[in-house]
């Protein structure tokens, strides 16, 4: 269903689907991922390739060249298979949906959102870099939300982010949202210690 690069723990005991961004591969993203497997060794992270291929090199999660009703279907459709394929690996793995967290950057967090406000069950997670997304897709879910963005971004400007958040905060979601300085359209370092943080805050407060 989808091309999928597999990094991490073999018999894991968490599971974060990660879509990377516009015009990007599995392999831009792996180093960042790397660096969340350094603080979540008992998770395995599964990048999956995004479907349309550009002319120049690359991959796109929909066509941006379309009416934005015809994006928005097929981001809807793209996120219902996204929520099949997680629904498979969680039967082979043994694990659930309060087992996998989404991570997305740029247009790859427009689909980790829509998956998470399309599926019928709560993930653990879903953690949205430097993106958007639709705001009539937007209602109320029980999973929680995490916007990080860089404030020097002008790719998806900053203000953008505010009113994403205030959307999911209006329907009622759970979100916490946080800038980093001097960081623009762009995923280092200081935003992976800012996601294992939050994985970690996730996980006391699901224990609790």
């Amino acid at each position: 269903m989808f091309s999928v690069k597999k990094i991490g723990a073999q018999t894991p005991k968490k599971l974060m689907v990660i879509f990377h961004g516009y015009g990007d591969t599995p392999e831009t993203i792996s180093p960042f991922t790397l660096k969340l497997y350094s603080h979540l060794p008992d998770t395995k992270f599964l990048i999956l390739r995004a479907p349309v291929i550009l002319h120049g090199q690359g991959f796109s999660w929909f066509h941006l060249d379309r009416p934005v009703m015809r994006m928005r279907q097929e981001i809807v459709q793209l996120a219902q298979r996204v929520v099949q394929f997680i629904e498979v690996v969680c039967a082979q793995e043994k694990l659930t949906l309060q087992d996998v967290s989404l991570l997305g950057f740029s247009q790859g967090a427009a689909v980790a959102l829509a998956v998470a406000l399309q599926a019928s069950a709560a993930f653990c997670a879903c953690f949205a870099l430097s993106g958007d997304i639709f705001p009539d897709l937007i209602r109320s879910v029980q999973t929680p939300f995490f916007l990080l963005h860089g404030e020097e971004d002008q790719i998806v400007p900053l203000p953008r982010i505010v009113q994403l958040q205030n959307s999911l905060l209006g329907a009622g979601n759970d979100v916490v949202a946080t800038s980093l300085e001097g960081v623009g359209h762009e995923h280092r370092a200081p935003s992976a210690q800012q996601v294992c943080l939050w994985v970690r805050e996730q996980e006391k407060r699901t224990s609790a």
